[in-house]
């Protein structure tokens, strides 16, 4: 009986450092210094992202979180699928509904408060 009471602590005990060690999706952007240390990503390479971050930008793909912090590729091979980045980046086309903006149907025949509502043209452009 006292075999199996061993045993079974030594599996609880496995189970619960699995669980510490498993890595959920998590947006690249707000690695911590923590979280940066959970993913074996060296000083050096969080500073780089957090540069970056303060710098007003954002890495918004694998290819581009990459070249900001200059992991290796063995690291973003291991890490990289479980980036999420916001659904806005990830999709191809952005609507003009999610962009809060009038569907103009024909530009020639647009107003200019038509065309400022849209985002990138101005006031200079509009008219």
């Amino acid at each position: 009986m006292a075999f199996d009471f061993v045993l079974q602590e030594q599996i609880d005990s496995l189970k619960q450092r699995e669980r510490k060690d498993q890595i959920y999706p998590f947006n690249p952007n707000y690695i911590s210094l923590s979280k940066g240390y959970q993913l074996n990503l060296s000083l050096e390479e969080i500073e780089r992202l957090h540069r970056f971050r303060n710098s007003g930008k954002f890495a918004n793909s694998i290819a581009e979180f990459k070249a900001v912090t200059q992991v290796s590729s063995d690291w973003i091979i291991k890490y990289s699928p479980y980036f999420k980045f916001p659904e806005w980046v990830t999709s191809k086309k952005l609507k003009a509904k999610d962009l809060n903006v009038s569907v103009i149907k024909d530009i020639n025949t647009a107003t200019a408060e038509e065309l400022i509502e849209i985002p990138g043209i101005g006031a200079v452009l509009s008219k």
